[in-house]
């Protein structure tokens, strides 16, 4: 947020003190150019408004990178053209055309002075048949001026929407994504004719006719080697690349049943900017999905999902122990867990509480720090 506010770096506070119960914030697909100030929306739902802070940011792609920004709507709310307060950092593609696996979206990032989170699920990835709808979902994005506090679990697992493999009705590699795209890295097919599965998608987009797991998605099973493989996750370390966690791969029974189930999803991205985060009881979670256990004995179960992301933009926090949790899906009968996402806390003063349930980290930014100096 200091890119866009140097003096504000939590927001203005401008919706003052609320109780979050539900996700309303507004979102869309979109496609925009590096040094620009417009971006062009389609397919949104909510409202955007003319002053909102937004996050911009690149879901799939063919090479991984710093792939969001943090920007303000200028003018053109409520039509397809937005202009934007600073030129954008990058290019955002949203093609939505079968072989090509770029998606991008854009989604309101509300600003308040305090806020508490109580119990809800942020909305998960939306996609269509035929690439002809939606194209958003999968990232929950928060401000608060002071003080953000989570009294009721806020449980975005697993709902990267479709992220994961096919099940036993085979998909193939020339009609599977015909059907839907995900928000997230796709778990390959499953076969129901003894041939070699489909390969996991990885950032190229492409499914590959091998059995074995790759960058992102995962590879699925087939008639002689039924366990779907599991879902990466895709962040990095410092979660300046946020990808949601991969799919799973499609499961197939080894007995030439139809006994086998689909690839778990992979976990979305949980960002917040406060100048203090407090988790009480509850929990947030962004971890991958878990498949169907009931089937393992005739290794056809789906892989699991790999774990998504959290990022905490803040000046102190006190987070517990334990309590966000990025952890792949969990390992069931032979199909192995997915991969653990990332935890990251960038802080301006201090920071009480970690947790080992994902790759958790931190780092001190003094841009991350309020103008009033006093702590709170």
């Amino acid at each position: 947020i200091y890119d866009v506010l140097p003096a504000q770096p939590f927001g203005r506070g401008k919706l003052g003190n609320q109780t979050v119960t539900s996700d309303d914030l507004a979102r869309g697909r979109i496609n925009g150019t590096s040094g620009q100030y417009t971006v062009s929306v389609s397919n949104s739902i909510g409202t955007f408004n003319n002053g909102d802070l937004v996050m911009i940011i690149q879901m799939r792609e063919v090479t991984k990178a710093e792939n969001y920004e943090i920007n303000e709507i200028v003018s053109g709310a409520g039509t397809s053209t937005l202009t934007l307060r600073n030129a954008l950092g990058r290019n955002y593609v949203s093609n939505h055309s079968q072989g090509d696996s770029s998606q991008a979206q854009i989604v309101q990032l509300k600003e308040y002075n305090n806020v508490v989170l109580d119990g809800f699920s942020p909305l998960g990835w939306r996609a269509s048949a035929n690439y002809t709808a939606y194209g958003y979902g999968g990232v929950y994005v928060i401000a608060a001026k002071n003080i953000c506090r989570v009294t009721d679990s806020v449980n975005f697992t697993a709902i990267n929407g479709i992220a994961s493999g096919s099940d036993h009705n085979g998909y193939n590699e020339s009609d599977w994504r015909a059907v839907q795209i995900g928000g997230g890295f796709q778990g390959g097919w499953n076969t129901t004719d003894g041939n070699t599965a489909g390969r996991g998608e990885g950032h190229t987009g492409i499914y590959l006719i091998e059995n074995a797991t790759d960058v992102g998605g995962a590879g699925g099973g087939n008639d002689g080697s039924g366990t779907g493989k599991p879902g990466s996750a895709n962040c990095n370390a410092t979660m300046t690349q946020a990808y949601m966690g991969g799919g799973g791969g499609g499961g197939r029974g080894n007995n030439g049943s139809d006994t086998s189930s689909s690839g778990a999803n992979g976990g979305p991205i949980i960002i917040v900017y406060c100048r203090k985060l407090i988790i009480e009881t509850a929990e947030i979670l962004v971890k991958g999905g878990s498949s169907n256990g009931s089937v393992w004995a005739n290794q056809g179960l789906g892989g699991q999902g790999g774990g998504g992301g959290f990022l905490a933009n803040v000046e102190s926090c006190d987070i517990g122990t334990d309590k966000i949790n990025a952890k792949g899906g969990t390992a069931v009968g032979v199909s192995p867990a997915g991969g653990d996402g990332y935890i990251r806390i960038n802080y301006g003063r201090n920071v009480v509480g970690t947790s080992s349930l994902g790759n958790f980290s931190t780092n001190r930014n003094t841009r991350l720090r309020s103008p009033s100096g006093a702590l709170i």
